[in-house]
């Protein structure tokens, strides 16, 4: 083979792997933002009154454990359930909260999440501000 065929041959072979590795990168899967593994919390301390929320998620569930500690109560309040997570927004359909030694059925929260905060809404609009751990 001479020496200009050769050439040609290798700038052809060097044109299409470029153009394989450009398709490739366009072609790359976009990475999902995930939750899976994080935990977030919310601590309050008012007069005579201390709770505590965590939010840990797994894959496509989450936990949720909440302490609450006054004069004249405390409980452990438990929840469980699924969420969907679509940057920034997120909803948490609770499926279960036992409190004790009672179990009722929840219902979904939604909010955002912006860096290292997660904005939840109360029913009546009440935001509730977590911060990753």
């Amino acid at each position: 083979m001479n020496e200009a065929v050769f050439n040609k041959l290798n700038w052809v072979v060097f044109v299409v792997l470029l153009g394989l590795i450009t398709l490739q990168a366009g072609c790359k899967k976009e990475e999902k933002d995930t939750l899976n593994g994080t935990v977030w919390k919310y601590t309050e301390d008012e007069d005579g009154f201390s709770g505590e929320e965590t939010v840990l998620f797994q894959e496509s569930t989450f936990t949720v454990t909440i302490t609450i500690v006054s004069e004249y109560y405390n409980a452990n309040i438990h929840e469980t359930g699924t969420y969907v997570y679509n940057h920034p927004n997120i909803t948490l359909h609770i499926t279960t909260v036992t409190t004790g030694d009672k179990s009722v059925e929840g219902s979904a929260i939604t909010g955002a999440i912006s860096g290292n905060k997660m904005t939840l809404y109360a029913d009546d609009g009440t935001p509730t501000v977590f911060t990753k751990q």
